[in-house]
């Protein structure tokens, strides 16, 4: 009988590193309040047009961008974190520097199952809906990548 691979979110763990704000370590081990996240491609590669004679066109187009949501609970330390790191790049780019925009790095490691996300160029989209309620919520942080490997 075969068995799949035990996954655990424990085992998720995550670096975000930027020139302007330092490194973020979160996730797993370290209980800072990661709830989820999500890579997300946002790039078709291939793709097909139709000509005027009903021949089909393809064509493959280059590049590795995508998305991250990073889902975090309202209390966390990272949610503090993610405020102040992107306070910082706000403050820098109404003084029109924006040079550090789209300069993080993000390393996301699941151990168990041994896959890993790369991204590089990595820049926040802006401040997450946040809620108040009755209990502590999730905040979404939404960030963009210039480049995603995915092993």
């Amino acid at each position: 009988m075969s068995q799949l691979t035990t996954y655990s979110g424990i085992d998720v763990n995550c670096t975000l590193q930027d020139a302007a704000y330092g490194t973020i370590q979160f996730g797993g081990v370290s209980q800072t309040g990661l709830a989820s996240i999500t890579v997300r491609m946002t790039l078709d590669h291939a793709t097909i047009q139709g000509g005027m004679d009903g021949a089909a066109v393809p064509s493959y187009i280059p590049g590795e961008w995508g998305e991250i949501d990073i889902e975090l609970w309202q209390t966390s330390t990272t949610q503090q974190d993610f405020v102040e790191a992107y306070n910082q790049l706000l403050v820098a780019a109404r003084a029109a520097d924006v040079s550090n925009q789209f300069s993080g790095t993000l390393l996301i490691v699941q151990s168990t199952t041994g896959d890993t996300h790369t991204c590089n160029g990595v820049a926040f989209t802006k401040v997450p809906d946040k809620s108040y309620a009755e209990q502590a919520g999730r905040v979404r942080w939404s960030l963009k990548a210039c480049d995603i490997v995915s092993e």
